[in-house]
């Protein structure tokens, strides 16, 4: 082995001491400069639905008080900064970029070619040769405002990261103690692959990141992760699956799930997304730009990605205000002052909030209010409400039109809703006040009775199919079985898009069983994420028709999805992170129901044909046997013929109407001639 000169050995131990273990005077001025006042937090000019966020979430509140993550940083693995934006300039206090051998794309290989880089200038966002921003550069930005905007005097360090998020993580591992990090923002999610894995902790494959996120949890750092904006009903994506991840998912202003956002029982927290940030400029030469639409820009921020440095700013904010906590007693915290939010398939999840988070860390007594709300059952004739405060309402006001204010106790309580003598829906305000009167926390429920489900096809005209786009289709699992009826299974569907519909009829069939099928309608309009109920024996495999309706009766293209026989088992729920495959095709139906019926026509007499064939075609099936299975598929076929005849009355027939030399076709259920012209 080559032995290093004495004076050498001294310089190279220097070196990796200011790398890995920096020397005190550096901590000290590391320190002075996190602690440093900062002026105000620069805006966009118009931010009204960051204004609408902070509220919802309490974080007026505690900006108001000055708990705003004096102290500390955040860093944020993402696609780089535009350091010099008005709102970044002097809140950045270090650049750090990550890279691999081989990379081509601009985005992943830092500015001096190397494989780590630090200092000024190292995660700058990446810009096309003409000075406009490379595709995505504009994220990191938009995060690192996110994150400000709810924690305004938290530092940022922007890791360029996009070519190697390991030695990112390594990188943060070794320096963790020095820029006193609280959180490490990744606003990203890793795609799928199937998994044979209780969670996908246990996966080999990525058992990288399971250790750099314990070592960071060790060290008082939270892995804040995006859950992904697939619409899933039950799993989340990497690394935000990861058993030492915070999770996030997200929400609107009314606190539901929104559509697109991934979801599980798993998931840590929820925040809200789609507010206005800074952003890069998207034409040539630096300026301030923002996501208000100034500049050609994007309206807000979306998607899980903007919920995460919601996230990342509260714990930032726990580790400023109760320092002595580790980061798991921080994250215990942030979830049990959380405000519960029931999804249609998850129940029980936690959206943040500062105001109540933060005054368990000082422990203050917080802000009166409620710890749940919910809708526990509806009937025809009344809907159940019931709630559970915490500390100590003067009262709970109850409105609802149609019905005088009702005035309760300030404890936990249950009310009837009648339903309205002119319609099947009731939007119910449920208030807590404190004893000046004044309301310290509102939920709103809009309350649809059962006749909406029950009373047939949205609207049965037979108009002419319009090119409606309807919501893209999300997801649809297995959620175990039905806790009222054993005989039954739960499936949860979401349903994303933003073009919101009418209704929305699914029909579930199997596809080893394809003479059954379900039929269940469930609103598109106003609900993302549904439950089904269907019965257990319905067979393995599921063959699922979805169809839009606008509210003026007109019928979109429906999605069509298939899954594998054996796959898919209804009587259990689906294993951790597995992908359920389907392919899409599009129709152009002209009315639902002969759809649905032509549809499964088409399928059904092919099944009876195979079967036939497959009968013939071997000599050693017992003929009785045989008999007796085409008797029965005689049977199905004439019971679908007998619906057939039951929905002809639906089906549109085409008339030709003349006026003179002119020709035109009419395509209805009862088609008529316009006015001037006779029928041919």
């Amino acid at each position: 082995m080559k032995k290093f000169p004495a004076v050498a050995t001294a310089v190279l131990s220097l070196v990796l001491s200011l790398l890995i273990a920096p020397n005190t005077a550096h901590a000290d001025a590391t320190s002075d400069f996190l602690n440093k006042v900062m002026g105000s937090l620069v805006l966009p000019t118009n931010h009204d639905r960051l204004d609408v966020a902070r509220k919802q979430v309490g974080a007026d509140w505690t900006i108001s008080r000055g708990y705003t993550g004096k102290g500390v940083s955040v860093v944020v693995l993402d696609e780089g900064t535009q350091a010099d934006h008005v709102q970044l300039a002097g809140r950045i206090i270090e650049e750090v970029c990550t890279s691999t051998d081989g990379q081509t794309s601009p985005r992943l290989i830092c500015p001096g070619g190397k494989k780590l880089e630090v200092g000024i200038g190292a995660a700058e966002y990446t810009q096309n040769s003409d000075g406009t921003p490379f595709q995505w550069a504009d994220h990191g930005t938009m995060v690192s405002s996110g994150i400000l905007e709810f924690a305004p005097d938290v530092r940022i360090i922007s890791i360029k990261s996009h070519g190697d998020h390991l030695a990112a993580l390594d990188w943060v591992i070794a320096n963790a103690i020095k820029y006193n990090i609280a959180s490490v923002n990744m606003s990203f999610a890793g795609g799928y692959n199937e998994r044979d894995y209780a969670s996908c902790s246990d996966d080999p494959g990525v058992a990288e990141w399971k250790s750099k996120f314990e070592e960071l949890r060790k060290l008082g750092v939270a892995p804040v992760a995006a859950a992904g904006n697939e619409g899933h009903v039950n799993q989340i994506s990497h690394p935000g699956c990861q058993k030492s991840a915070v999770s996030v998912g997200a929400v609107t202003p009314a606190d539901k799930v929104i559509q697109y956002s991934n979801i599980s029982s798993d998931i840590t927290l929820l925040a809200p997304t789609e507010y206005e940030t800074a952003t890069v400029p998207q034409k040539i030469g630096k300026t301030d730009s923002w996501t208000d639409g100034q500049n050609g820009t994007a309206p807000f921020f979306g998607g899980t990605s903007a919920a995460t440095p919601v996230v990342s700013a509260l714990l930032a904010i726990g580790k400023s205000v109760a320092p002595s906590l580790n980061m798991d007693q921080i994250i215990a915290a942030a979830v049990e002052t959380g405000t519960v939010v029931d999804d249609r398939v998850v129940k029980g999840l936690k959206r943040v909030q500062f105001d109540k988070f933060v005054q368990k860390l000082l422990g203050q007594k917080g802000t009166p209010g409620f710890t749940s709300a919910k809708v526990d059952s509806v009937t025809k004739a009344t809907a159940e409400l019931s709630w559970k405060v915490v500390n100590d309402p003067t009262s709970i006001v109850i409105k609802f039109s149609g019905e005088k204010d009702k005035t309760l106790p300030g404890i936990d309580g249950a009310v009837s809703i009648p339903k309205p003598a002119n319609s099947i829906r009731v939007k119910v305000t449920l208030q807590a006040l404190d004893s000046l009167a004044k309301v310290v926390a509102e939920k709103i429920f809009d309350v649809v009775f059962p006749d909406e489900f029950n009373s047939g096809w949205c609207n049965p005209t037979g108009k002419e199919l319009t090119d409606i786009s309807g919501p893209i289709y999300g997801w649809i699992a297995a959620i175990g079985p039905n806790q009222i009826d054993n005989n039954l299974v739960d499936l949860g569907i979401s349903i994303t898009g933003n073009n919101r519909l009418g209704c929305t009829y699914v029909e579930i069939s199997s596809l080893t069983n394809p003479g059954q099928s379900y039929i269940a309608r469930i609103t598109s309009k106003d609900m993302d994420r549904h439950q089904v109920s269907v019965p257990k024996d319905l067979g393995s495999g599921l063959y699922v028709r979805m169809t839009f309706i606008n509210n003026n009766g007109d019928y979109a293209s429906p999605n069509i999805h298939r899954f594998p026989t054996g796959y898919f088992d209804l009587a259990s729920s689906s294993p951790y992170e597995r992908a359920l495959k389907y392919n899409s095709e599009d129709l152009q139906p002209d009315l639902l129901g002969v759809l649905q019926l032509t549809k499964l026509a088409a399928l059904y007499d092919q099944s009876v044909a195979n079967n036939l064939n497959s009968s013939v075609a071997k000599p050693e099936t017992d003929l009785a046997q045989a008999n007796a299975t085409i008797k029965d598929l005689q049977i199905q076929l004439a019971e679908l013929k007998a619906k057939f005849a039951e929905m002809e009355k639906y089906l549109p027939t085409t008339i030709e109407c003349v006026r003179r030399t002119l020709t035109k076709k009419v395509t209805a259920v009862n088609p008529k001639c316009p006015a001037g012209y006779k029928k041919k």
